[in-house]
């Protein structure tokens, strides 16, 4: 992250950054932070430069990362000897992108059983990366950490959409369930950052929760942010020295910054994680009812599966 002073704005930016790298303070809690770009404008940079930052200023602490299923992996565009990744056991398969989608073996992956056990084998210093055979088990992870662990804990969660859609019926209910436990959070050890391409795509109960929000170009902002939709658009795009954005603590005041940390796949380095339905069909929270994986429907809601 760039931290130089141009002007007003960008001293502003600065100062905001620096609360969000300030010492952890116990009586003060973590932060929930809310990141927010059109595709390609550098969702997933922004998350990984905080991430990185969380992990050598905290190397005593854990840091957790929320891959999407389905999708490359954007982990190893870090150091690859700092991730370390978990699978539920038997639930979930590997595959490699330079051969073909074949499933590899290639990978250092940890099984575990269970969310406790999965934080029992998770390793201080390290990137985190679990992936669990429902994407939206992260919920009951997050809440795990929020109420039962009592230590230092930092969640990057990429398309938060996927966890916690704008919807009724099971997902209304379970969005008004995690905002609860967002709120305890802000109070707790634990800091969250997550990013989404429209922050409307997530449940209003969820969003309203983010403490620091990100303005990354071609996002959209509503009448309740002080950033204007008219800065956002002004924002500067560029593929050398990174793009800027805007950042702003709720109720509070906005600056500007450019995303200097420019993270390109790494060579060797292309990967996926599918899960594997045993049956041949998963239960869609979203439709209340079972799909067959290979069909149509069923591929598009992969991301509701329990």
């Amino acid at each position: 992250m760039e931290k130089k002073t141009y002007t007003k704005a960008h001293s502003k930016g600065r100062n905001l950054l620096d609360k969000l790298y300030s010492p952890h303070r116990d009586d003060q809690g973590g932060w929930v932070v809310q990141i927010v770009g059109k595709k390609g404008s550098g969702k997933t940079a922004a998350t990984l430069s905080f991430l990185n930052n969380a992990l050598h200023k905290y190397p005593t602490e854990r840091v957790w990362f929320s891959e999407c299923l389905n999708a490359a992996l954007q982990c190893f565009k870090l150091n690859p000897d700092d991730v370390q990744l978990f699978a539920e056991k038997d639930k979930i398969v590997f595959r490699d992108r330079d051969r073909k989608m074949k499933p590899t073996n290639r990978l250092d992956v940890i099984e575990f059983t269970d969310i406790e056990d999965l934080y029992e084998k998770s390793i201080p210093g390290k990137v985190n990366v679990p992936f669990f055979e429902s994407r939206t088990t992260w919920l009951d992870l997050v809440a795990y950490l929020t109420h039962d662990v009592g230590e230092w804990q930092h969640v990057f969660i990429d398309e938060m959409n996927e966890l916690t859609p704008a919807g009724a019926g099971e997902v209304w209910r379970d969005n008004a369930w995690f905002s609860s436990v967002l709120k305890d959070a802000r109070k707790s050890f634990v800091s969250l950052y997550w990013n989404t391409q429209m922050a409307e795509q997530l449940d209003w109960r969820v969003r309203k929760m983010a403490m620091m929000k990100i303005f990354l170009p071609g996002s959209q902002t509503s009448n309740r942010d002080r950033t204007w939709q008219n800065s956002v658009w002004s924002l500067q795009q560029d593929d050398k020295k990174g793009n800027e954005f805007w950042i702003e603590e709720t109720g509070g005041y906005y600056g500007k910054c450019r995303l200097t940390d420019i993270w390109k796949p790494r060579k060797g380095y292309h990967f996926d994680a599918h899960p594997t339905y045993r049956e041949g069909d998963y239960y869609c929270k979203k439709c209340d009812r079972k799909h067959k994986v290979n069909s149509r429907k069923g591929q598009e809601h992969l991301k509701y599966a329990r």
